[in-house]
């Protein structure tokens, strides 16, 4: 990360350049970094919290929804794909006829 950051401060013109020798956008790209860090590591610990957690007991009256909608405080970005998936409707027509040319 260290190199992209040399690169993309290397190529400021002179007029770039305040007093200290540091460019202008110097702490801008500071705070851009860490921040992509900080985003980065937080997903990155939910998910690994999440595939640490108990397998749960097989149940037939487990309730997925409800379950990710207790659990969305302690895994927000999960919890989010989860929504997006689990929001996609199951089709009535078989595989098959779907793709049939016959109809």
């Amino acid at each position: 990360m260290a190199k992209k950051h040399e690169a993309f401060t290397s190529s400021f013109k002179s007029s770039d350049v305040v007093s200290d020798g540091k460019s202008k956008l110097y702490d801008y790209d500071r705070y851009f970094v860490r921040k992509k860090n900080a985003r980065t590591s937080t997903m990155k610990i939910e998910l690994d919290h999440y595939l640490e957690d108990e397998v749960l007991p097989r149940s037939s009256d487990f309730d997925i929804l409800m379950w990710w909608k207790l659990n969305e405080l302690k895994y927000p970005t999960l919890q989010a794909i989860a929504r997006d998936v689990l929001a996609i409707q199951i089709s009535n027509i078989a595989f098959e006829s779907t793709f049939s040319i016959g109809g």
